[in-house]
C-alpha cells in the first residue's frame, strides 16, 4: 500500500471538505508527541482538530486522554436556546408511508467476538424516534439482549420518555409520570432500597395541593391502590383512612414462636380501660372543623398505656405541621386476643354459677 505525505492528504481532504476562509484553512502538523494530525480553521481557533486516535471540536488542546470526541465552546446565553453541539438528525420525508416511525440516534455494542457479523452489530441503541408533528418525538432506549448476531431493533425498546414527559419502562405507550410494565413469571415490577444502617427511609407519597388529612375532600381523594384488572382490593385514602377487600391478616405461624404459654387472667385489667368521647384537634388545641374533628369513641394512649404498656407504640410522626418524636399509638389488633381471653373468664364464672 503506498503511504500518503502530510501534503497530500491536505489536498485530498480540501477536495472532500468545503472550505471558508483562506486557502490553508486545512493543513497537517506532526510532532513527536501529538503525531499526526489535521486541523481546519484560522489556526487560532480552530474548529475542528483530528488526531490520529481523537477528534476535538471547538478547541485547539486536542488528544484529550479521556475522550475519543471531545466537543467545546464558550457559549454564555443569558436564555435558553438549543444551540448546536451535536445534532443528529433524519430528515426522512415519509415519502415511504411510514410518516411517524423516523427514527435518529446512535447505535452501541462493546467488545468484539469472531466473525464479521458479530464485529458489526449493534445491541444497544438510544435515539430519538418521531411521535407527532413538527418533528416532535420520543427518546427511546433500546436493548437487544439476545446472544446472537442480531442487531437490536424497534421492539426491543426498554425505556421511552415522551415528548410530554411520562416514562416508559417497558412501556411503549406509557399513561403515567413513571408507567412500569413487567411480564415475567414470579417478578416484581419494581424494586426500591435504602441500605443506611441505621436511619432508612424507602418512600415517600407526598400530596402536596392541600391539607387533605385535615379536610373532608381527603376521604376521595387516594395516596396509594392496590388494583387487578377488576376492582380495587386495598386503598389508603387522603385523610389517612383505608379501605380493604377482605380484611387483614397478622401472621402466627407457630414455626416462628417459642415460649408458648396460656396467658394470665385479663378481665380485672380490661375492666380497668377507660372508653372515652372526644373530638381530635390540631396540636395547638384548636378545632379541627372536618370529619376528623367529630365526636369518636375509643381509648387515650397514654391512659391504656397505664394498664397494657406492650399495647402502645412512639413513634416519629409529623401532624398538622409540628413534629413529634413519641407520638403515641395503639396496637389494637392485639386487643382481640385480650378481649377473648376475658370472654373465657366471663364464660367460665357463668358456668360455675349456673352449676351451683
Amino acid at each position: 500500500m503506498a503511504s500518503l505525505s502530510g501534503s497530500t492528504i491536505a489536498t485530498t481532504f480540501k477536495s472532500l471538505l468545503k472550505l471558508e476562509g483562506n486557502t490553508d484553512d486545512l493543513t497537517t502538523q506532526g510532532g513527536n508527541t501529538a503525531g499526526r494530525r489535521i486541523v481546519t480553521g484560522d489556526g487560532e481557533n480552530t474548529p475542528l482538530y483530528l488526531f490520529s486516535n481523537s477528534v476535538s471540536i471547538g478547541t485547539t488542546a486536542g488528544g484529550v486522554s479521556d475522550a475519543f470526541v471531545h466537543i467545546e465552546n464558550d457559549i454564555n446565553p443569558t436564555t435558553f436556546a438549543p444551540y448546536k453541539w451535536l445534532l443528529i438528525s433524519n430528515n426522512g420525508d415519509g415519502t415511504d408511508g411510514n410518516t411517524t416511525a423516523m427514527y435518529a440516534g446512535t447505535g452501541y455494542r462493546v467488545g468484539s467476538e469472531s466473525g464479521a457479523d458479530d464485529d458489526n452489530r449493534i445491541k444497544g441503541w438510544f435515539g430519538y424516534v418521531r411521535s407527532g408533528t413538527k418533528a416532535r418525538g420520543d427518546f427511546i432506549w433500546l436493548n437487544d439482549s439476545t446472544d446472537d448476531t442480531a442487531n437490536c431493533i424497534a421492539s426491543e425498546e426498554v425505556m421511552r420518555i415522551t415528548n410530554n414527559g411520562y416514562v416508559g419502562i417497558n412501556e411503549a405507550s406509557p399513561s403515567f409520570r413513571l408507567d412500569i410494565t413487567e411480564n415475567r413469571t414470579a417478578s416484581f415490577a419494581t424494586r426500591i432500597s435504602n441500605s443506611h444502617a441505621t436511619d432508612p427511609q424507602v418512600l415517600q407519597l407526598v400530596m402536596s395541593g392541600g391539607d387533605w388529612t385535615g379536610s373532608d375532600a381527603g376521604t376521595d381523594e387516594i395516596y396509594f391502590q392496590c388494583w387487578d384488572n377488576n376492582s380495587e382490593a386495598f386503598v389508603i385514602y387522603g385523610d389517612g383512612d383505608y379501605n380493604t377487600d377482605d380484611g387483614s391478616e397478622i401472621e402466627s405461624d407457630k414455626r416462628v414462636k417459642k415460649n408458648i404459654a396460656d396467658t394470665s387472667p385479663k378481665l380485672e385489667d380490661l375492666l380497668k380501660l377507660k372508653v372515652r368521647n372526644y373530638n381530635k384537634c390540631k396540636p395547638d388545641g384548636s378545632s379541627l372543623n372536618t370529619k376528623k374533628g367529630k365526636k369518636r369513641i375509643g381509648f387515650i394512649a397514654d391512659e391504656l398505656e397505664e394498664v397494657f404498656p406492650g399495647l402502645v407504640q412512639e413513634r416519629k410522626k409529623s401532624y398538622h405541621g409540628t413534629e413529634f418524636s413519641d407520638f403515641k399509638s395503639i396496637r389494637m389488633g392485639t386487643l382481640v386476643p385480650i378481649l377473648v381471653k376475658a370472654v373465657q373468664e366471663l364464660s367460665a364464672k357463668v358456668t360455675a354459677l349456673e352449676s351451683a
